[in-house]
């Protein structure tokens, strides 16, 4: 019942997104079911049976027609439902899942990325989901097609002997039986390869990505590649042997014993029937041998199809539970509006652990930005400076402790309100296959009438001069992924651009998460400069690994070990000689040295 219940579930996607595909697959089907029951049983016997009583040729030939006729018919519709409307509500069965997946996923935690556990359950849903709810509508159309075919069957041959019909029911049950107990072998199978499957994919795209392709073959990187190929094709190799020994045993027991018990003995039977006991007509004995082979495979289908419903009950629960999944950051009443003018935002006690993990990201934060004040956290890698920006923004929520949005806690708004008053700059920004425009602007922009604001952003991130080299200008397509002529811009000139997409915006607070580490110290300077002094009506928070660039704003906050360990200006935190000014002091350093040997 349970697994009836899941199937229902998924298969009310294809109901809600396909209604007509359902409808035509299981009309195909009892067509085809009418068909292979027809001709192999009823035309059969009845054909035998009228030859022995001496029928006139012209009679059988009628019937025959009528045969053809109906089969043709039936041909007819199932080449059009193959070749034009399966291959039609595929694509939009396919597209439409994925929507309501890509939906979901979108407002799924970002902490829920970094588990690999979950992040298993999500390419495992993403990848088998469409092919799911199709197959589901595919199996009810051949589970019609299989009842109709059987059933005629069956009660054929329980005319003939009751016992043909006992063998039957014995077959069903061992049958069943044994499908069951092979689909939950496959089934963990599957399961365990997974994590397998997705590591040969990660190390067998490393050869086919361009990101990776000068390394490759600069370095004798790819011996490290193909060792751990090699590791994992050979513990899949193991998971495959071990679980390969239980299917044979399985399948050998299935066939086996449903082939000869089933076949040899009904056969046997009914030869027993016409030579001896003379009990039955000769379209008796035709029908019932003919169809006695055909019922073994149509049950074993039947229990084919049972299996897969079996099989696919286990992939729906994990994909209801991940629409079911709650995202409290989303689905949280909105108590608040978001404040347009003056903003502060105060961290309380907020301490920060991923889900699961005894270690502490960040711990007993404390701090308070005020209006339109510029801010820089600054710190060695791994002190917690992404994860603090991770929690300003709400991709994260603090596990311990509170953040509060102009004195009133920032879970009472609402999250895409809330985020909208962010313009952030990621230290692994992404570009996409999209316009340059569409870039910048990070949604569908209105072209013509923001033309104009586009360019602007270009120029104050130092980039308007290369995008106006292309014909297209702001039209251009990033990468050459899907267009001929796409464009590739070197690491700094992509750095630009993404940090154009601060200057595109209208948010009240710009954050900075080191997106400028491939530019030279001089642009990259020239860059922040330009930011801090656009922003003079705007809060502005700047996180690099370069003193020499945050000198210039209200107060510094150093991170180490996930705590507060300095906090205040620049010459504060100098005077103080603490960890922060021991790190200017060597920056500084190096940069003289540097500057003494390009002399």
């Amino acid at each position: 019942m349970k697994s009836i219940i899941n199937n229902w579930r998924l298969f009310k996607y294809a109901l809600r997104f396909t209604p007509l595909f359902v409808l035509l697959t299981v009309i195909d089907n009892i067509f085809l079911g009418f068909l292979n029951s027809y001709v192999t049983v009823i035309f059969l016997k009845s054909l035998f049976d009228q030859i022995e009583t001496g029928t006139e040729f012209s009679k059988l030939m009628y019937l025959a027609a009528f045969l053809l006729l109906f089969f043709v018919a039936g041909y007819i519709f199932h080449v059009i439902y193959m070749h034009f409307c399966e291959p039609i509500y595929k694509y939009k069965l396919h597209s439409a899942i994925r929507k309501i997946l890509f939906e979901k996923l979108s407002k799924i935690e970002v902490e829920y990325y970094d588990n690999p556990s979950y992040y298993n359950d999500f390419v495992w849903i993403m990848n088998e989901a469409d092919g799911q709810v199709f197959s589901l509508v595919k199996d009810i159309g051949t589970l019609v097609n299989r009842i109709i075919s059987v059933s005629t069957i069956v009660v054929l041959l329980a005319t003939v002997d009751w016992t043909i019909a006992a063998c039957i029911l014995v077959s069903v049950i061992v049958s069943l039986l044994l499908k069951r107990l092979q689909t939950k072998i496959q089934y963990e199978s599957e399961q365990e390869m997974l994590v397998f499957n997705r590591k040969t994919d990660y190390l067998n795209n490393l050869y086919l990505s361009k990101d990776y392709a000068k390394e490759i073959h600069a370095t004798d990187v790819s011996s490290i590649i193909d060792r751990e190929l090699n590791n994992v094709i050979l513990t899949e190799k193991d998971i495959l042997k071990k679980n390969g020994k239980k299917k044979f045993y399985i399948n050998f027991s299935l066939n086996f014993f449903t082939a000869n018990f089933f076949n040899i003995g009904i056969f046997l039977l009914l030869l027993y029937k016409i030579q001896v006991s003379k009990s039955i007509s000769l379209g008796d004995f035709a029908a019932s041998a003919g169809s006695s082979w055909k019922l073994f495979w149509q049950i074993n289908s039947f229990a084919d199809v049972l299996s897969r419903f079996q099989k696919r009950d286990l992939y729906s629960q994990r994909f209801q539970k991940l629409m079911a999944r709650k995202n409290v950051l989303y689905e949280r009443a909105s108590q608040r509006t978001i404040p347009q003018g003056n903003i502060e935002i105060t961290f309380c006690n907020v301490s920060f652990r991923y889900p699961g993990s005894d270690e502490w990201i960040l711990r007993d934060i404390n701090f308070q930005i005020r209006n339109n004040e510029k801010i820089a956290i600054v710190g060695y890698n791994g002190a917690g400076k992404t994860t603090l920006i991770r929690l300003i923004m709400r991709l994260y929520e603090p596990t311990e402790g509170v953040i509060l949005l102009n004195g009133f806690d920032v879970r009472e708004y609402n999250i895409e309100e809330y985020r909208s008053l962010f313009s952030t700059i990621f230290q692994n920004f992404k570009l996409y296959a999209f316009s340059v425009a569409e870039n910048v602007m990070m949604r569908n922009y209105i072209e013509g009438s923001e033309d104009e604001k586009v360019w602007t952003a270009l120029k104050n991130a130092g980039i308007s001069d290369k995008i106006n080299e292309y014909s297209k200008g702001i039209h251009t397509i990033m990468t050459k992924e899907f267009d001929e002529d796409g464009v590739e811009l070197s690491g700094g000139q992509l750095q630009k651009l993404a940090i154009a997409r601060a200057f595109a915006q209208d948010a009240q607070l710009i954050i900075m998460d080191e997106p400028t580490s491939a530019l030279d110290p001089i642009s990259e300077y020239e860059i922040y400069k330009k930011m801090l002094e656009l922003s003079n009506n705007r809060t502005c928070i700047i996180i690099s690994h370069r003193l020499s660039i945050v000198r210039d704003v209200d107060w510094i906050l150093y991170l180490e070990n996930g705590r507060i360990a300095e906090k205040g200006s620049h010459e504060k935190l100098l005077s103080e000689n603490g960890t922060y000014a021991e790190m200017w002091n060597i920056q500084t350093q190096n940069l003289s040295s540097a500057a003494n040997v390009s002399k």
